[in-house]
């Protein structure tokens, strides 16, 4: 008994931490908001903010999606704020989403980038952490939105810290 109560203390341990990685966007006014966020976020090996992101590595991002309304074309919004001024990441902002948009199953990609409203999809993908950049804690801004309207489908936020 006593070994089922420290399992499941750890698991609403861990569950909490993981919580705190992600936040809304402050400025969602356009777009769509998700209460339970924090679990449809995957940061890889990331359980709690800062998260961790070594310099040469890869880090890796993923989330559920719903859209309310039927879409043909999503795009990423990726950005990091240094000095005050909203960076884009390279490599993944402002490129089209439609090669890491997957079915609910993870595994089937999205047919011809077209998503149905109501329908849960997951987008994967991830940034290169570059061996130029500073060693910093900052905000990452991760934005998936359709690009005629700017609406975004799904925003959200992390602290990130860029180590050795």
């Amino acid at each position: 008994m006593k070994y089922v109560l420290i399992v499941v203390l750890c698991t609403v341990a861990v569950a909490y931490v993981a919580a705190t990685a992600v936040k809304e966007c402050p400025n969602n006014k356009n777009g769509l908001s998700y209460p339970d966020l924090a679990d449809r976020v995957s940061l890889h090996n990331c359980t709690k903010a800062p998260c961790r992101a070594r310099k040469d590595s890869f880090q890796k991002v993923e989330y559920k999606f719903t859209p309310d309304k039927d879409y043909k074309n999503l795009h990423t919004r990726v950005t990091a704020e240094i000095l005050g001024t909203a960076l884009p990441f390279p490599g993944v902002d402002g490129q089209s989403a439609c090669p890491n948009l997957y079915e609910e199953d993870k595994t089937t990609k999205v047919k011809d980038c077209e998503v149905k409203a109501g329908k849960n999809y997951y987008y994967k993908n991830g940034f290169e952490v570059l061996r130029i950049y500073p060693r910093i804690k900052t905000n990452a801004h991760w934005e998936l939105y359709e690009p005629k309207t700017s609406r975004n489908i799904m925003c959200f936020e992390f602290l990130v810290r860029i180590t050795n």
